[in-house]
């Protein structure tokens, strides 16, 4: 397939954009932590395949990265705050 196929960066989009909504569900408590790895790990495999072509939805790939990210470090901080705070 072609790199600048329409139909190439339609794929790359949606994707991006499903990349994007994990990052923002992975804020729900225990349930995110999977999701912010999903997110995390889909932003990371479309940035590595668009490095050739244009993708119009680049941000929200971004964005799904750095949301998951954020998510992951406050599920984590909390847990260890609740943690040391029961102790």
């Amino acid at each position: 397939m072609e790199a600048n196929d329409p139909t190439n960066r339609i794929r790359l989009a949606e994707r991006s954009l499903r990349g994007f909504v994990m990052g923002l569900l992975s804020f729900i408590p225990l349930v995110g932590l999977s999701l912010a790895g999903l997110g995390i790990w889909i932003g990371l495999k479309i940035r590595r395949e668009s490095k050739a072509t244009w993708n119009p939805a680049r941000r929200y790939a971004l964005a799904g990265i750095c949301l998951g990210l954020l998510s992951l470090v406050l599920q984590v901080g909390l847990a260890f705050f609740l943690g040391a705070v029961g102790n």
